[in-house]
């Protein structure tokens, strides 16, 4: 069975419970990770860790603190993935609600992973156009913007430490490091997590774009520039 990583902050034991029971009940070990807190980096310490100019260029839009913790979350689990020489993990958030079918998924995606490969296999859909007329099985995905949950290799791992330290993105932001830096995304259809109630949804509200279309775009060309400059 895979490695399996479950992020949770500290304040939130009934999202554990809800995890826990879920996943007790077929059978999944599982390392709680405590989510790191995005406003507790001030300063200089911040700095160390969050690009906040290049984020705001290639996001066109503020990170939020809530956010930027989720995305060191995943971060620092990929690094225990690189230190443990880990070939791949299953990680999940604390708020997926999992299909009766969620491990004849995982079994098949055991069977096909390449951990010498970069490869994410996304186990939910957000952001996604994918629908009851999709086909099933393991199909390649353009974007989505979900974190519930989502098996990474190794390999996925390091280019994903390699290519967002210090943080540029939010740690779903799939379609940028497909795009630019070579990731292998997927879609497990159909869809074996999705999110749940309101209950455990972000109270974050959503963050504005920044500028006019126009300046948006020319964020867009700025960031373009800087990934062929610096890689990332």
């Amino acid at each position: 069975m895979l490695k399996t990583y479950l992020v949770n902050m500290d304040w939130n034991p009934q999202r554990l419970a809800f995890m826990k029971e879920q996943l007790d009940r077929i059978g999944i070990e599982f390392e709680r990770f405590p989510g790191i807190v995005g406003a507790s980096f001030k300063g200089k310490e911040l700095r160390k860790v969050f690009s906040p100019v290049r984020s705001l260029i290639a996001l066109r839009k503020r990170m939020t603190a809530g956010q930027l913790g989720d995305t060191l979350s995943h971060l620092a689990i990929y690094h225990k993935m690189i230190d443990g020489n880990v070939p791949a993990a299953l990680i999940f958030e604390d708020d997926g609600i999992l299909a009766p079918f969620f491990m004849t998924e995982v079994e098949e995606v055991e069977r096909t992973l390449d951990p010498k490969r970069p490869q994410v296999f996304l186990f939910d859909g957000y952001g996604t156009d994918i629908d009851e007329n999709t086909p099933p099985g393991i199909r390649p995905a353009k974007n989505a913007w979900c974190t519930e949950c989502y098996i990474c290799t190794l390999a996925a791992a390091k280019l994903l430490v390699a290519k967002n330290e210090p943080v540029i993105v939010v740690c779903d932001s799939w379609k940028r490091f497909r795009r630019w830096f070579g990731l292998e995304l997927y879609h497990v259809v159909p869809l074996a997590v999705t999110q749940a109630d309101k209950r455990f949804g972000s109270d974050i509200p959503m963050e504005e774009k920044v500028g006019s279309w126009f300046v948006r775009q020319v964020l867009w060309i700025i960031d373009f520039f800087l990934i062929l400059l610096t890689g990332r």
